[in-house]
């Protein structure tokens, strides 16, 4: 699993990428260390879905004055 596998799928490059990576790696250990393309797939899949829901939730703009 690489930061430019989740640049690729839409995970703007930066800290997010880091976040994401730490979040990829504890998941990939939780889950018995699965190989191949079908688990890294589904491993990125929830990245992306994490990465998503985390920024989602952004609080309002200041209003202008």
């Amino acid at each position: 699993m690489t930061g430019a596998a989740l640049v690729a799928r839409g995970i703007p490059a930066g800290p997010r990428i880091g976040v994401a990576l730490a979040a990829l790696r504890r998941r990939w250990l939780e889950s018995g260390c699965p190989i191949g393309p079908d688990a890294a797939e589904a491993l990125i899949s929830l990245a992306l879905a994490q990465d998503s829901s985390a920024h989602d939730t952004k609080e309002p703009a200041e209003p202008r004055r």
